[in-house]
């Protein structure tokens, strides 16, 4: 159980962060889209080291 969590979360994280890309070109916005790329990467991260973490 421990290991789903951070899995979730970082699913998560990452399908928000594809909607803030989607609608920030559907509204030229590139604000939005360089934000959601930063939530994807951040939330690929932080998923990674909890999943890291709760291995040990």
């Amino acid at each position: 159980m421990s290991r789903v969590l951070p899995v979730l979360l970082a699913a998560l994280g990452v399908a928000l962060g594809v909607f803030a890309v989607v609608a920030g070109g559907m509204d030229d916005a590139p604000g939005a889209q360089l934000i959601g790329l930063v939530l994807i990467v951040g939330a690929v991260v932080l998923g990674v080291r909890g999943i890291r973490r709760a291995t040990r």
